[in-house]
């Protein structure tokens, strides 16, 4: 588990101290290039004495780049291994939680989920554009047309009906 605490509001760092200092050669990277990485995407600067990071610059930066680097840790912690490439990919991946009932990305290397319990999961991908996205299908989105906004949405962005593949997968419906 690691721990995170705001140092002062004037200078705007935050530090984040890790506990299993086992996975901070790859979290760091080879001769700090992870580091490296995330200081040049977040625009902040990062110092470190052992377990404990020290991130600064402005509030919102030094926050994001905070959270980002205790998400890698824990995907580390959880056994997944990096490659080179994958902070790139990790640092592009927003893992917030958004507010909607559909998603849509041109974007490589993002996947898009669904979460439903009764309501339809709906998946379309333009196989031309390379655009996929994501609609949770409940009565109340159902009610209000959300699968045909994404359509719609869809083909002001230049895509033909034939080029779209939908999938619907397993929902309850009343009989």
């Amino acid at each position: 588990m690691q721990k995170r605490k705001r140092i002062n509001k004037i200078n705007k760092k935050h530090t984040v101290e890790f506990e299993n200092n086992s996975f901070l050669p790859e979290l760091y990277g080879n001769h700090d290039q992870n580091l490296a990485k995330f200081e040049n995407y977040y625009g902040v600067s990062i110092s470190y004495r052992g377990n404990i990071l020290e991130i600064s610059g402005d509030d919102e930066s030094s926050l994001m780049a905070a959270d980002k680097i205790m998400q890698l840790y824990n995907e580390l912690d959880n056994g997944i291994k990096l490659g080179i490439k994958d902070i790139d990919v990790f640092l592009k991946s927003k893992k917030i939680k958004l507010k909607g009932d559909a998603m849509i990305t041109d974007s490589k290397g993002i996947a898009l989920g669904i979460l439903t319990a009764d309501c339809a999961p709906i998946f379309i991908y333009d196989s031309k554009l390379k655009i996929i996205s994501a609609v949770h299908s409940g009565w109340k989105g159902s009610l209000k047309g959300i699968t045909e906004k994404v359509l719609d949405f869809l083909i002001k962005k230049g895509s033909k009906k034939n080029n779209l593949r939908v999938v619907i997968g397993p929902c309850i419906g009343q009989g």
